[in-house]
């Protein structure tokens, strides 16, 4: 007779609270691999939330076309090779949820800041390069608690997926004091080579080159 183990229970140091809001806004930034499919489950899950009577928005933002390579691995069909990602998205789940979602054909940039008053903000970060990730952990630093950050991103043997609101420790820890708090750590402060990454590649390969001859040089 084989024996049953139990899984051990994890307790969390605190209990997590939301804090008040009257809608949901989600943005997801992103629509390749990972992206285009996330997004069929946040058309799920808005229509869930709109029928329990909380209005919810959501933005796809991606500046890329789709391409015959795409077709297959990321969620997009032949017929839409040519269209705009976010807009193919947007099209296609408000037409088969009867949703309003928007659709933004450009990279994000300073004017961002995926923020809406008495909202519960959400952005997801879908996203393949560092510059894009440290503009979100900037408007997640500027929002103070007010805008969380999923960060899902893979390689080709690992990957993650993180959640968090906070950019301070020090904003962080003093909640756990009261064995509540409205904060969890964001990705970059858990993660900090999510923005990070790009300064020591840069290094590498500046270092690379300063060890390769002339001739190595000339052949790059």
């Amino acid at each position: 007779m084989k024996k049953t183990t139990t899984a051990p229970k994890l307790e969390l140091p605190f209990t997590f609270h939301l804090p008040a809001f009257r809608q949901v806004n989600i943005t997801l930034v992103g629509g390749g691999g990972t992206g285009s499919h996330i997004a069929s489950g946040l058309a799920s899950l808005a229509l869930e939330l709109e029928e329990r009577g909380i209005p919810t928005e959501i933005t796809f933002i991606d500046p890329d076309c789709v391409e015959q390579k795409n077709v297959g691995r990321q969620l997009f069909a032949p017929a839409e090779v040519g269209t705009f990602k976010a807009l193919a998205v947007a099209k296609r789940l408000n037409a088969v949820y009867s949703l309003m979602t928007g659709a933004s054909c450009r990279a994000i940039d300073r004017r961002d800041t995926f923020v809406v008053a008495d909202a519960l903000n959400i952005v997801i970060g879908a996203v393949d390069n560092f510059a894009a990730r440290k503009l979100i952990a900037q408007k997640v630093d500027a929002a103070k608690g007010n805008l969380f950050w999923v960060d899902a991103g893979n390689e080709y043997s690992n990957g993650q997926v993180l959640i968090g609101n906070c950019s301070s420790r020090d904003v962080f820890k003093k909640g756990l004091g009261l064995g509540l708090s409205h904060h969890l750590p964001a990705p970059h402060v858990v993660y900090p080579d999510l923005i990070q990454a790009a300064k020591r590649k840069a290094k590498m390969i500046k270092k690379k080159k300063q060890e390769l001859s002339c001739a190595e040089l000339a052949a790059e």
